[in-house]
């Protein structure tokens, strides 16, 4: 008789231990997730410092160029008419070109698979540039959680709830 009562005892040791085996499980793959998503951000945030540096590099090799290095909120300018790695460019086609240029390196499209699909850039990038010779200020926005709240209509900098954002300035030229 007292074999009878005992022998379903251990089954039920089996079940705990398998339940928390499965708990043990599941809080080493969040802990991988949120390695993840933080080698994510970072990766982000360090493409997003060395996007905005190469930007001011480029307005401080033809300071007459500033003004064609202006972008608005969500601004993203056509092509510009002249190219000018096979011309000579003026100050402001200039300037207007290597922006056009670094957008598509903020974007991801500088690069793309056979697919035509962009590989690299930030993720939903939102860019603003403003000039206010000698300064120059570059703010940058991106989205780095999947999820979350949509482009914010200006360029802030503090972070969100799945959002990123910096912003570097510079002196560029005398004055």
């Amino acid at each position: 008789m007292i074999a009878a009562r005992h022998a379903g005892l251990g089954l039920i040791e089996v079940t705990v231990a398998l339940l928390l085996v499965s708990i043990a499980v599941l809080g080493i793959t969040r802990a991988r997730l949120v390695a993840l998503e933080t080698g994510f951000s970072a990766r982000q945030r360090e493409q997003a410092a060395d996007l905005a540096d190469s930007l001011l590099e480029l307005s401080r090799g033809d300071p007459g160029a500033l003004p064609g290095f202006r972008l608005a909120p969500g601004g993203t300018p056509d092509a510009p008419l002249q190219d000018c790695r096979s011309a000579a460019c003026d100050s402001g086609p200039w300037g207007q070109w290597n922006l056009w240029l670094w957008l598509q390196q903020l974007q991801g499209r500088a690069v793309t698979d056979a697919g035509g699909q962009p590989l690299g850039g930030l993720s939903l990038p939102l860019a603003c540039v403003e000039v206010s010779e000698p300064w120059i200020t570059v703010r940058l926005n991106w989205q780095w959680r999947p999820g979350g709240a949509g482009l914010p209509g200006d360029c802030p900098v503090t972070a969100l709830a799945s959002r990123d954002g910096l912003m570097l300035r510079s002196r560029v030229g005398a004055g």
